[in-house]
């Protein structure tokens, strides 16, 4: 019995770590779906995604890659326009026709403004960018919510799985102008063996409809990629295999994010949607140490019939639980060995 418990376990971590790469798959904006280039496709896509060339992550957070992705082109084709306090979305996939693998970890969304066009926009090396939407967490539990479905974990990133998109709100009081959008995954399955891996995307907009004032005088705190992160802290090297772990107590890696004087929000949501329909999610704080957080969901993926490798790794305790964590942790090590050779 214990053999066929630890073979399922390491099973399921296998198939975790398969396809363990993607970049953005759709964008929308002001009711308008882009959809993003595939890594060196050199395509001529009427997108605002700037084209990346792998899908592998960053692995290094003082990367010089952590601005716009690995290999980011200088521009791409289109510039989306956006509306100050009006919501936009990204879906994630694993490459063409391919489900994002991925379930654990926050989506960032930072801003930087360009002193011309977007098409133009190289952000120079030490460009300050602020922080504008985050998500954590979107159910008060890590792998399985409490009489919930097996198949989900709990964090808002677990959404793009379901080939469902996760929106991120524009700031009312946005200056009006030309920016990157800097959309990132921190993905968390081997933070405490490998460390985190960033996947970053930028995508060229306009903002109308918003502040004439800059984001450093509205008092956004503004940071340098690479340079936003260490390494080393809570929100980064964390084990998401621990059932503890929820939207109370996960540390949010990063900066504040921005409100702005004229926004009359007490905090930014992030939410999914699968048909336009948005419904409020993990947000961050942005008065106190922010931790991914509730403002209340109603939508979550659909699916089958539960793993019973999944069923059973979380019905195991008592006498065998600590052999099946050992297994567990080290069957999870030799998955990314073979993964990542």
């Amino acid at each position: 019995m214990k053999s066929i418990i630890l073979s399922c376990v390491a099973f399921c971590l296998s198939v975790s770590l398969v396809g363990a790469h993607g970049t953005v798959g759709t964008f929308t904006a002001n009711g308008k779906t882009y959809i993003g280039p595939q890594p060196r496709s050199n395509s001529n896509l009427n997108s605002p995604v700037r084209e990346i060339d792998t899908l592998n992550p960053i692995t290094d957070a003082n990367s010089g890659s952590m601005a716009c992705g690995p290999g980011a082109k200088s521009s791409a084709k289109a510039v989306a326009d956006v509306t100050a306090g009006s919501s936009v979305s990204f879906t994630w996939t694993a490459g063409t026709s391919q489900k994002w693998p991925h379930r654990w970890g926050p989506i960032m969304l930072y801003a930087y403004q360009c002193p011309g066009d977007a098409k133009d926009c190289a952000p120079p090396s030490g460009a300050e960018w602020f922080l504008i939407d985050a998500a954590g967490f979107d159910d008060n539990a890590n792998e399985v919510p409490a009489g919930g479905d097996p198949a989900r974990s709990g964090w808002v990133q677990d959404r793009f799985r379901a080939n469902m998109s996760v929106p991120a709100r524009i700031p009312k009081s946005m200056p009006n102008g030309s920016f990157l959008l800097r959309h990132e995954i921190i993905a968390l399955h081997v933070a405490m063996d490998r460390g985190a891996e960033f996947y970053v995307s930028c995508t060229q907009v306009n903002v109308s409809g918003g502040s004439s004032k800059t984001a450093k005088d509205q008092g956004a705190e503004l940071v340098k990629f690479p340079g936003a992160y260490n390494p080393s802290e809570k929100g980064l090297r964390v084990n998401v295999f621990d059932n503890g772990l929820n939207k109370n107590n996960y540390v949010m890696p990063g900066p504040k994010v921005f409100l702005g004087t004229g926004n009359t929000d007490t905090e930014p949501a992030s939410s999914s949607s699968t048909a336009g329909n948005d419904t409020p999610t993990s947000t961050k704080s942005s008065t106190n140490k922010p931790t991914g957080t509730k403002s209340g969901s109603t939508s979550s993926p659909t699916t089958t019939r539960p793993s019973r490798c999944k069923a059973k790794r979380h019905v195991v305790r008592s006498g065998v639980e600590s052999r099946v964590v050992h297994m567990r942790s080290r069957a999870r090590r030799n998955m990314i060995d073979s993964v990542h050779s």
